[in-house]
């Protein structure tokens, strides 16, 4: 009877204490700590659940002009790396194991013919790691999502979307991209995303083939971790796991914010995506500049995220181009249930499969909103920015307004 009523007893005082928790809420190292632990178990629960091998398989079969290889990227002396052309390859790093694979292009997209066909919509997607689908299969990026998305509403139309993302590019190397290898193919839409290299240094990411895995059966490990992961529910058990980290003496538990360099200036930030828009309306090519998304409590929470973030929705004013909020879309799953939107990620900002069909249904209702495609091709005779040349201390761009004056 006695240790019935202990039982009951301590039953009823870890209820409590957990009530009392929830109301008062969890330190903000607390909160960081856990989007970190539940980073890591989605990270491995998509590792065990992917079909990358299967896939890899099929796709070089299907196309047989794909050279496997074990270098994906090529490094130049300016500074500038790409995908090498068609090829593929089963890499792992820490996402898992994922396949990449390539076209004529050096685009991560399937083969494409340079003469579009009539009725054809053709849109890239320029960016960063991000875009280039980071640690996912080519049919989980986001293009390649909306590509299907896009094609299913517009059947009457040949719609085709282009990956022209490069992991660690920021919006310097994102224009030279752009001039280099995109205009020439005429594209009808432009989606932009720039912003997270531009603030801070990418980490050094290496990409490697990588031989069939095999997983080791550690029974008595996965029975610590589901019972670690079932206690992680309740927040008097996470203040108490994470306890560590409030007498931690970082601040910034999970990033180091203050030492985090700017890789562009803000100025030249700017008259980055200036010059992608203008290059691309006086060719005829809409544009849709995409805001970056990362999880609270980590780089994106940093004051000079703001700062980019209201440059690129000025600048889409200025030229007259379309803005998509992503961080509001996110936003709002993060306001209603932290917990799915942790699932949507990999890390501070590398969606994962399902994030990255969340991103792409973000960006599909907002073309279908705003009748894009219906008013595609661009017709623009004479392009005029909402802005004074002079606010921009840079020749280059007072060259470029000049010319299309003329």
């Amino acid at each position: 009877m006695r240790r019935l009523l202990a039982i009951l007893f301590a039953l009823s005082l870890f209820i409590v204490v957990e009530v009392i928790v929830r109301i008062i809420g969890l330190p903000v190292k607390v909160q960081k700590a856990y989007i970190s632990f539940r980073l890591k178990k989605v990270r491995r629960e998509i590792k065990l659940s992917r079909e990358s091998e299967r896939r890899y398989e099929e796709i070089k079969n299907k196309y047989r002009y794909l050279k496997e290889t074990n270098t994906v990227f090529t490094t130049f002396s300016n500074g500038i790396w790409k995908l090498n052309k068609n090829i593929i390859a089963l890499v792992r790093d820490t996402f898992g194991s994922w396949c990449i694979y390539s076209n004529q292009f050096s685009f991560r997209s399937k083969k494409i013919d340079l003469k579009k066909k009539k009725n054809e919509v053709r849109i890239i997607c320029l960016g960063d790691s991000v875009t280039f689908g980071l640690g996912v299969d080519n049919e989980d990026t986001y293009p390649y999502y909306l590509e299907n998305f896009l094609q299913d509403k517009y059947k009457n139309k040949k719609i085709e979307v282009l990956n022209a993302g490069i992991p660690g590019f920021s919006s310097d190397q994102g224009l030279f991209l752009f001039k280099r290898n995109c205009l020439y193919l005429k594209p009808d839409l432009v989606l932009i995303s720039f912003g997270i290299n531009d603030y801070v240094r990418p980490l050094n990411q290496t990409i490697q083939k990588v031989k069939k895995r095999s997983f080791s059966n550690e029974l008595v490990k996965s029975i610590v971790n589901g019972l670690n992961e079932f206690f992680m529910n309740f927040h008097f058990y996470r203040l108490l796991y994470f306890s560590k980290v409030i007498f931690s003496k970082n601040k910034n538990y999970g990033t180091k914010s203050k030492k985090i360099p700017i890789r562009t200036k803000l100025l030249d930030y700017r008259n980055n995506l200036l010059k992608m828009a203008m290059l691309a309306k006086s060719n005829n090519c809409e544009v849709i500049f995409l805001s970056e998304y990362s999880l609270p409590y980590t780089i994106g929470s940093l004051p000079r995220s703001g700062k980019y973030f209201k440059v690129m929705k000025e600048v889409a004013k200025s030229t007259n181009s379309y803005f998509l909020d992503v961080r509001e879309k996110f936003k709002e799953i993060e306001e209603h249930n932290l917990e799915r939107l942790v699932e949507l990620f990999f890390d501070l900002c590398h969606p994962t499969p399902k994030g990255n069909k969340t991103l792409a249904k973000f960006i599909f209702d907002f073309i279908v909103q705003n009748r894009i495609i219906e008013k595609l091709p661009l017709k623009v005779n004479h392009f005029q920015l909402n802005v004074e040349p002079e606010k921009f201390n840079e020749p280059i761009i007072k060259n470029i307004l000049k010319s299309n004056r003329k």
